[in-house]
């Protein structure tokens, strides 16, 4: 049986007290936006894609925090970059072939090639942290045919140790205190401003898991306000709303979710 990549998933409040007890990150490097088109989530109609697929191309914007356990003294006394710190334009690149590898439509190079395959938003995150540690969300090394399932040979850092393809991760979770990702997809729903996942893994004193789904500024006609004249005509409300903890693996519901919230608004 293959290791669970699922554990225990806290809410922010939770998260934030674990986060204290564990103390201060000695550094912090973060890439924000990203931009590109990616594989993932579903159409905002609710139908397939054109091939088939669930999974459609949309805009996708990408942002990663992490934090460092230890200061990068050697680093700065040598004035360059070395292990003990991480390049953020080294990691940029990592993120954007992450994208890439579920892009069949795009070249690559011999060590893997683009796999179409409907994954959800978290499974994406998912993707992201074995690609740059070779661990799962929550710590855990997965097998060989657990990878081979995403990608022939598309992660040289999951292949075993000795083989000619190996490589080793960009990121070691042995020295990060914690890493997170913001998955942002602005045309993913019909009436809101956008569609987020934001995840946070961290590492140490413990392996834990925070998951957000958030449906950001959805607009609703509503009748809203007690006078009589507000009763004659529909005002618009914008509502945002947060799913805390969430984790999905088999389908994203964010559309189902925004057609609830206008039901109960709109009515």
């Amino acid at each position: 049986m293959e290791p669970s990549i699922l554990g225990p998933v806290l809410t922010a409040r939770k998260y934030a007290k674990l986060l204290q007890g564990g103390g201060e990150a000695h550094s912090i490097i973060r890439v924000q936006n990203l931009s590109t088109q990616a594989l993932v989530g579903g159409s905002i109609w609710g139908v397939p894609s054109e091939d088939g697929h669930r999974n459609i191309f949309q805009p996708l914007l990408i942002s990663s925090t992490l934090s460092l356990r230890e200061p990068f003294t050697s680093a700065a006394q040598s004035d360059s970059i070395n292990n003990s710190t991480v390049n953020y334009s080294t990691l940029s690149k990592e993120i954007l072939k992450v994208i890439a590898s579920r892009r069949p439509d795009l070249p690559h190079s011999n060590e893997f090639q683009g796999l179409q395959m409907d994954w959800t938003l978290y499974e994406l995150v998912k993707w992201m942290h074995l690609w740059l540690t070779g661990y799962s969300p929550l710590g855990i090394r997965p097998t060989t045919s657990f990878v081979s399932r995403y990608l022939d040979g598309g992660c040289p850092c999951l292949t075993e140790e000795g083989n000619q393809a190996y490589k080793p991760p960009l990121l070691d979770i042995k020295g990060l205190f914690e890493l997170g990702f913001t998955l942002f997809l602005p045309k993913a729903t019909l009436l809101s401003s956008g569609v987020s996942l934001t995840t946070s893994s961290m590492y140490f004193p413990s392996n834990v898991l925070r998951s957000t789904l958030k449906i950001h500024g959805i607009r609703v006609p509503t009748l809203i306000g007690v006078n009589r004249k507000e009763r004659l005509a529909k005002q618009l409300v914008v509502v945002s709303v947060e799913v805390d903890p969430y984790i999905c693996q088999e389908g994203d519901y964010y559309n189902e979710l925004e057609q609830i919230i206008v039901k109960v608004r709109g009515s």
